[in-house]
């Protein structure tokens, strides 16, 4: 196949032209298809259990994204499927954030931060203030209303993190291979 922009050799299943990254295809093919799907997300998050490298389209992160979900609501407090799925979730984001050039480092920084770091302020603020407010006096209801304060804070650190994570998911993968591997839309076809 040759691209119509710039006439480079294309391999027969491309959907991209690796010269100057112009559409060379309208639909993907059945192999693609499958491996985009909602079954197929799922049975690769699962094959990629714990992989770091590479990259994951998209579709098969968000796909995976609401398995999970769905998945931990039907489980509710049944604790041990739940960090089952934990591992396969932080691990197809972070081949999510390397499919758009982006460092895996950031997607466990930020999940530590929507998780960790913002609840325990929040958390942490609520039970300080609540223990210091010893009665009426205005004198004493200033550091409980400081540490209500502080305590939004905490969100804030959760809003943050959660407004830069979706707006990185979201984002069409870089065209072409990337310090992180192959493009996955390119190489599925193999």
């Amino acid at each position: 196949m040759i691209c119509t922009s710039c006439n480079k050799d294309l391999r027969q299943d491309a959907i991209y032209c690796t010269n100057c990254a112009f559409p060379v295809a309208s639909s993907f093919t059945k192999e693609m298809a499958r491996s985009t799907s909602f079954v197929g997300a799922i049975s690769s998050g699962f094959k990629n259990f714990s992989n770091f490298n590479g990259r994951s389209t998209r579709s098969e992160y968000w796909w995976w994204i609401l398995f999970s979900s769905i998945a931990s609501l039907l489980l509710g407090t049944f604790a041990i499927p739940l960090i089952i799925l934990l591992i396969p979730t932080l691990t197809i984001t972070v081949r999510r954030f390397h499919d758009v050039g982006r460092s895996g480092r950031l997607a466990v920084i930020l999940w530590l931060l929507f998780n960790v770091v913002g609840p325990t302020i929040f958390v942490g603020m609520i039970i300080f203030a609540i223990a210091t407010d010893s009665g009426p006096s205005q004198s004493r209801w200033v550091v409980p209303q400081v540490m209500f304060a502080l305590a939004l804070s905490g969100l804030g650190v959760m809003m943050f993190s959660f407004i830069y994570w979706l707006s990185i998911t979201i984002k069409s993968g870089e065209i072409g291979p990337n310090k992180h591997g192959p493009d996955p839309y390119m190489d599925s076809g193999k």
